[in-house]
């Protein structure tokens, strides 16, 4: 064989199999599923120990508050209704005692509606593709399956705040999200 033939195959391998990634991770294979934004099973969300793994803050509307204190190990999800999408950001500790904040939806599946995380232990895990990603690693910014990072927020008192104008500058990454 060639050895352009050779280096054609190679890329040509290459090539297919990127876009076979892309297309697994942008598949949104449930568009019909009816699945409530708030709602999650008991068995996607349960830790070691069998508790909830969510907690869900609706503020409709305004900016999103997350006070540090009851920032725990278990991800808080936060959302707001903007220009009648549901934004949804959620909170988490990392294992050094920082608190990570990040948009619930994927960097690279977003445009899914399956494309949000749910909490399995020490992991946020993609609902589009699969990918489990650490806590430790959420609200950083990595160009892959991982939760987009909220960049621009201020912290007073103990509070952390993420103001609506910002919100309202990301509200395009939910237009295809869950019931959006």
């Amino acid at each position: 064989m060639s050895k352009f033939r050779k280096i054609f195959l190679i890329v040509f391998a290459v090539v297919f199999a990127v876009v076979m990634l892309l297309v697994a991770c942008s598949n949104d294979t449930d568009e019909t599923s009816g699945e409530n934004s708030s709602t999650y099973t008991e068995a996607e969300n349960s830790s070691e120990d069998g508790s909830l793994q969510e907690e869900t803050s609706d503020t409709s509307g305004g900016d999103i508050q997350i006070t540090v204190a009851d920032v725990t190990s278990t991800a808080t999800f936060y959302d707001t209704t903007i220009n009648g999408l549901t934004v949804e950001i959620f909170a988490v500790l990392a294992s050094d005692t920082t608190v990570r904040v990040a948009f619930n939806t994927c960097q690279v599946c977003n445009g899914s509606k399956k494309a949000y995380f749910v909490q399995s232990g020490k992991y946020m895990v993609c609902q589009n593709c699969g990918s489990k990603i650490s806590v430790d690693t959420v609200g950083k910014s990595s160009n892959s399956c991982s939760p987009v990072p909220v960049s621009a927020y201020s912290i007073d008192d103990d509070v952390i705040i993420v103001s609506q104008s910002y919100l309202e500058s990301k509200v395009s990454l939910f237009k295809k999200w869950k019931d959006n």
